[in-house]
């Protein structure tokens, strides 16, 4: 099931890549249900960073500043140390299932 799923995202994550503006949320919010559904992390503060970088399109190693950006903007009450932490955790647990 994990094959498939990773292979869902790739596909829609492509899609999302090449829309029109007017597709882009609802294609946003296919990739971060796909996305949620792959978590690993049985921490669910990281798995809320997954989804809602997923949702913004950001890959937290390659875009960290955005990503802290795109954490705080959610969760006002977000510190930047801590959006950090959890940009890098995020990241860290994507490498670990191959899912950007």
């Amino acid at each position: 099931m994990v094959d498939n799923l990773e292979t869902a995202l790739a596909e829609v994550s492509a899609l999302l890549t090449a829309a029109e503006p007017g597709d882009r949320p609802g294609l946003q919010k296919a990739v971060a249900a796909l996305s949620g559904l792959l978590a690993r992390s049985p921490d669910p503060e990281v798995q809320w960073a997954r989804q809602v970088l997923a949702a913004a399109g950001l890959d937290p190693a390659t875009a960290q500043v955005e990503a802290v950006r795109a954490l705080r903007a959610e969760a006002p009450g977000l510190g930047v140390l801590e959006a950090g932490i959890l940009a890098k955790r995020s990241a860290e647990s994507d490498a670990g299932t191959g899912v950007a």
